[in-house]
């Protein structure tokens, strides 16, 4: 393999500065200098390779690079679009060089995290070669497969040896269903990600009771994005419920998400999370819950007021009761320093309630409210609170709520600016009057980062505003992103 010079010296100069490398599309000449640097005793600890090569011979060699390193101890492989839509046929009895490369990677001994996406686990060959590696990997401890059908079952079937010291597993998009998933289960397993993988039948039930024995479970991530199998995310938590027995749970990280559900099936989340009394962590994405479910669900969060760090229930269809529930829930004082209640009917009467949630959330750092049908006035209560509260809001985001002018004004005139990253007022049908409001936010907050205003009314004035960051970039403040489009005919 021949590198030229200067990648290799540019690789140097990145590998010093950060210990980690991600390439998309890499050439012969990315691994040719990767293997250098790696032979030069670099400090690399991360590998990331997007949308390898199809033609790329040398894999196998590269694969023994990294198993001489003693510094990786992640590798991250995405296969190429070719790769990704081969046929299975055509490589059931001969492993890609992708297979043969990770299988010589495997016996690195400093190896911990191994990522596979796209790589097709099909065939006797190609199964018993990456099964064996993985199995005998004695560092490997944390293990993702995407996308990997067909075969996976079977492939997961190999894996029993890795099963003692696995500690955290990810399957996304792969088919394998939970008596696959149920294998790879031990008792030192701390992180769990499922995410469309047939959580359907009694099957979703016998999971979440087998994860019930896993006692250092951590965080846990279930997602059927697909509506296929009704309630097997939901049946999960409850076999997780049936198997405690009472018992707490030592759940800090929980998220939730399915789009077809029974509302019978919902009613006990609410049991789930008062079991969860460390949880910091909680996501629930489970949409058109009926009001009363909805409040049954959120009076359970009582329990976890105090340890819960970061919230997220956007698009569960909250209203007037569940807010109510939640802000008694939260309304003593609580920990919160992320709340995301996007995509809820919260409107005039949800922002009185919504108040009295924000006024225990004293340390609250992020707050989004996209889509909520709030409109001027529930605009200038929050505002209100803003005003009276000691928060320094770090990112506020209300678009897609016609809160109108004097609303945007009422909001911008008390956001304290002094932690200000974040603000989004897209689609909140503000006009030219607003922009001195905001322009003042933007001159005051040093590290405000990103500011999205577009798809609103003002005609004339965004130029004003554009040049003002303009400004604040000259002065050597960095901005991120700013988007100011559609905001006239002229843009």
């Amino acid at each position: 393999m021949e590198a030229t010079t200067d990648f290799i010296n540019l690789l140097s100069f990145v590998t010093n500065s950060t210990s980690s490398i991600r390439l998309a599309q890499p050439s012969t000449k990315h691994f040719a200098a990767i293997s250098c640097l790696l032979s030069s005793g670099a400090e690399i600890e991360r590998l990331i390779f997007d949308e390898l090569p199809v033609d790329y011979r040398s894999f196998p060699d590269f694969g023994n690079s990294i198993s001489s390193s003693a510094s990786i101890t992640s590798l991250s492989v995405t296969n190429s679009i070719q790769w990704r839509w081969s046929s299975a046929a055509a490589i059931q009895d001969n492993p890609s060089v992708v297979v043969r490369m990770l299988a010589n990677a495997l016996r690195s001994q400093s190896l911990r995290a191994l990522s596979i996406t796209c790589v097709p686990v099909v065939g006797s060959a190609t199964t018993e070669l990456l099964a064996s590696a993985i199995s005998s990997s004695e560092s490997l401890t944390e293990l993702s497969l995407s996308n990997c059908a067909p075969g996976v079952g079977y492939f997961i079937s190999k894996l029993q040896n890795i099963v003692p010291r696995l500690e955290s597993l990810s399957l996304i998009c792969n088919g394998s269903g939970p008596d696959a998933v149920r294998l790879l289960l031990g008792r030192n397993m701390r992180s769990l990600t499922l995410k469309n993988e047939m959580l359907e039948g009694h099957g979703g039930l016998e999971l979440g009771e087998a994860l019930g024995n896993c006692p250092e479970l951590r965080k846990l991530d279930l997602e059927d994005a697909s509506g296929t199998y009704q309630d097997g995310v939901i049946d999960v938590a409850k076999g997780m419920l049936r198997r405690s027995r009472g018992r707490a749970l030592r759940l800090e990280s929980l998220r939730l998400s399915c789009t077809e559900h029974r509302t019978a099936a919902v009613v006990d989340l609410g049991n789930v999370f008062k079991l969860c009394p460390r949880l910091s962590d909680l996501s629930i994405c489970v949409p058109h819950l009926p009001d009363p479910v909805g409040a049954r669900i959120c009076r359970a969060l009582s329990c976890c007021a105090n340890t819960l760090l970061r919230l997220d229930m956007a698009n569960c269809g909250l209203e007037r009761k569940s807010l109510r529930a939640l802000a008694d829930s939260f309304a003593g004082g609580c920990a919160l320093r992320h709340l995301n209640l996007s995509h809820n009917h919260i409107c005039l009467q949800g922002a009185r309630k919504l108040l009295r949630l924000l006024s225990g959330a004293r340390s609250l750092e992020s707050l989004s409210l996209v889509g909520c049908w709030i409109k001027e006035d529930g605009a200038k209560r929050l505002a209100m609170w803003l005003e009276d509260s000691e928060t320094e809001l770090k990112s506020l985001d209300v678009s897609d709520n016609p809160i109108m002018t004097y609303g945007a004004i009422a909001l911008m005139n008390v956001i304290p600016p002094f932690q200000l990253e974040e603000i989004n007022i897209s689609s909140c049908k503000i006009g030219d009057a607003a922009a001195p409001a905001l322009i003042r936010i933007i001159e005051r907050a040093k590290r405000l980062r990103s500011v999205k205003a577009r798809k609103n009314e003002m005609r004339e004035q965004w130029i004003k505003v554009a040049q003002t960051v303009m400004l604040a970039v000259k002065r050597g403040q960095r901005f991120d992103g700013l988007d100011l489009h559609y905001n006239s005919c002229s843009t």
